[in-house]
């Protein structure tokens, strides 16, 4: 319902209240949360299936391929390699972890099972595959 040309604010909404209200629920901390992801620590990890384009989607994404194609081919010639190489073989699994650090910074990805694998220090140098944690070591200078 609108009243003197203003609409009419759903319940529980205040327009001059707080935008955040607290959580009048207390929390332990601990228990888990609810709604947690749960991973075995002795699960095998799965290669990921593969997945086809449609002739649409192929299509659509011409200009985009040939662009990087294009780039690909400027970034070799000046002896560089490019940042962004699709036609790289890369190895994924189903869990392989997240990265640390930041952009620029370069990567390390930890598995689920607490190895190190997957990182990068440099632009387009990736390392696969696991290294033992006593072999990998890091030193900041500044």
């Amino acid at each position: 319902m609108v009243e003197n040309g203003i609409p009419e604010q759903p319940k529980g909404v205040s327009r001059n209240g707080p935008r955040a209200q607290t959580n009048s629920h207390s929390v332990d901390p601990g228990q888990l949360p609810v709604l947690t992801w749960e991973h075995k620590l002795s699960n095998i990890g799965y290669d990921l299936p593969s997945f086809r384009l449609t002739w649409r989607e192929s299509f659509q994404l011409a200009g985009l391929g040939l662009r990087l194609g294009r780039h690909i081919l400027e970034e070799t010639s000046k002896g560089r390699t490019a940042v962004i190489d699709p036609m790289k073989k890369r190895i994924a699994k189903s869990g392989q972890g997240v990265p640390l650090g930041g952009i620029g910074a370069g990567s390390i990805g930890r598995s689920y099972k607490g190895d190190f694998q997957r990182w990068q220090l440099f632009p387009g140098t990736c390392e696969d595959k696991p290294v033992l944690a006593n072999q990998f070591s890091v030193s900041l200078i500044f």
